[in-house]
């Protein structure tokens, strides 16, 4: 089964360590669905250091982390499966933390991506999803465009609940199911 995760978001832009606690208070963060960015506005005129058509250069636009949180509740019909957190593009960096622990990183922000969870889960509570996303260029290509580079969890977040028994799900956030021709 898949489930969309995009409703009930916190988000906060900067920096903030322990934010990956599950413990930890967000309180005061804003609500959000995903998809998301926080460059919707500043980043509209394009890359740093492009001319404006008035001869000056454009502003710049935020680049840095974000951090987005959510709690999920374990169902019990998860029980002796597999749970699969999928991220449809997030940019360029991803460090994707259940109940604290890091689940993955993702390095790139135009591809889905896909973590195996089932280990991290606490079975009849409540769990916390906590993702730093940072759009930096951090040696990611690619290194420059004639676009901005929106920061954010830009496309959809879902959860995947499989058998044990399944057609291979890591393979690059694929299906797994593959045509050849010969």
């Amino acid at each position: 089964t898949e489930t969309s995760l995009n409703a009930g978001w916190r988000f906060h832009f900067g920096e903030t360590p322990g934010a990956e606690a599950a413990g930890f208070d967000d309180a005061s963060w804003s609500r959000i669905d995903v998809p998301h960015t926080w460059n919707a506005f500043d980043g509209q005129d394009g890359a740093k250091g492009k001319p404006a058509m008035s001869g000056g250069m454009r502003g710049d636009y935020a680049r840095g982390s974000g951090w987005y949180r959510r709690t999920i509740r374990f169902a019990p019909e998860w029980t002796g499966r597999r749970v699969y957190l999928q991220f449809d593009g997030a940019n360029r960096r991803a460090d994707v933390f259940v109940n604290g622990r890091l689940a993955g990183t993702h390095l790139g922000g135009f591809a889905c991506f896909r973590f195996d969870v089932t280990t991290l889960l606490r079975p009849g509570h409540d769990n916390v999803i906590a993702v730093r996303v940072n759009n930096e260029l951090n040696g990611i290509a690619p290194w420059s465009g004639d676009f901005t580079f929106f920061g954010g969890i830009y496309r959809d977040v879902s959860l995947l609940v499989t058998d044990e028994v399944q057609i291979e799900t890591m393979d690059h956030a694929s299906s797994g199911v593959y045509l050849k021709q010969s």
